[in-house]
């Protein structure tokens, strides 16, 4: 084991050396990473491919607990559609400091009565998919983002676009977060 791991470079097995593995696994993230740049550019976005646009969330919903915190006690309320996948909303629902606040398709279709929601939710964070799982309609989450900056300019965005990224121009520019997952 020491000669292979003192010899990593002369070595194509990469369970004889974990460190060069690592490194291999690095490289092939940064390639990957670059690729997918020049699919999706997003100026003003930091692209990062993961494991699952699940598990980002979950840990996008932890850090954001961590930084509401600093700001306010919970709940924090979140603004969000009837039409979200559980792998994307599910997190908030199972940390007690989140309160998910489901909007009907007939408020959110109506801008003026989707401000007035928005005015009485006073939500921390609108969370919509640009496509509907259950539906595969398109949202029109640009209108959407427009109206919670408008209504609550402080209001986090999160664009989930595991439905669509691949398939539509992904919206970027508004919304603060975009995850999307590329195995659909």
């Amino acid at each position: 084991v020491k000669r292979i791991r003192y010899n990593q470079h002369s070595s194509k097995n990469m369970e004889g050396f974990p460190l060069g593995s690592y490194e291999h696994g690095r490289r092939s993230h940064g390639e990957i990473n670059k690729l997918c740049n020049e699919l999706w550019p997003s100026t003003g976005y930091h692209l990062t491919v993961t494991h699952s646009t699940s598990q980002s969330i979950n840990l996008l919903a932890l850090a954001m607990i961590r930084k509401l915190h600093t700001i306010c006690p919970p709940p924090y309320r979140i603004f969000t559609t009837t039409h979200e996948h559980e792998g994307g909303i599910g997190c908030f629902h199972h940390l007690p400091e989140f309160e998910v606040h489901y909007i009907e398709d007939d408020v959110l279709a109506d801008p003026a009565e989707m401000a007035s929601k928005l005015q009485k939710v006073k939500p921390h964070l609108a969370f919509f998919s640009h496509v509907f799982y259950d539906t595969g309609n398109l949202a029109p989450v640009e209108n959407w983002f427009n109206i919670v900056r408008q209504t609550n300019p402080d209001c986090k965005i999160i664009l989930d676009g595991a439905q669509s990224l691949g398939l539509y121009d992904v919206p970027f520019g508004v919304a603060d977060v975009v995850v999307g997952s590329t195995h659909k």
